[in-house]
């Protein structure tokens, strides 16, 4: 519930990261009715650059377009094409986990998403799919939600469902701090 401490619990996690060479990236997820699609994995792509753990020149193109939109168009392809929009959903997906990849490459990763029971379901959807590319590297994945919402949320994502049953995944439930 809010006030149980998620957000301190992940802030102690960061500095307990940094203390150990780890690069920490947070983002939060935002209560803000229609959710910009992918916006917690634009701000945290954006922190991927400013702390130069990656070049921007090493983004494919979709991605470096979902880095640089300010609007609220989507990134997607209209639905009209459902091939095509899953196509561009891949390459988007698979060119994140690759920006991913590269900025793990000289020490461990850390990513926090904050408030995960606010997200779109694309960021949900990219979250599941870099969690199940990325098991194998030094990157922690972390996200924080409220129980009752985070199980809305894994109703309404069949990928976010699967990928808590996953054996790699744990959750934790606080009681309060």
């Amino acid at each position: 519930e809010a006030g149980m401490g998620k957000t301190r619990l992940v802030q102690e996690l960061a500095r307990l990261a940094h203390e150990r060479t780890v690069s920490v990236l947070i983002t939060h997820c935002q209560d803000t009715g229609g959710a910009l699609p992918y916006r917690p994995w634009r701000d945290l792509l954006r922190k991927l650059q400013a702390a130069n753990l990656v070049h921007p020149d090493e983004a494919r193109p979709d991605v470096a377009r979902l880095v640089s939109e300010r609007s609220s168009a989507p990134s997607e392809p209209a639905p009209a094409d459902p091939a095509a929009a899953a196509e561009a959903r891949f390459r988007l997906f698979e060119g994140v986990t690759d920006l991913l990849s590269l900025a793990c490459r000289s020490q461990p990763l850390a990513i926090v998403i904050d408030d995960l029971h606010w997200a779109d379901t694309a960021s949900l959807q990219l979250l599941a799919f870099v969690a199940r590319e990325l098991r194998s590297l030094p990157v922690l994945l972390v996200g924080t939600s409220r129980p009752v919402e985070a199980n809305r949320a894994s109703a309404a994502s069949p990928q976010l469902a699967a990928l808590l049953n996953e054996t790699h995944v744990r959750r934790i439930t606080l009681g309060g701090l």
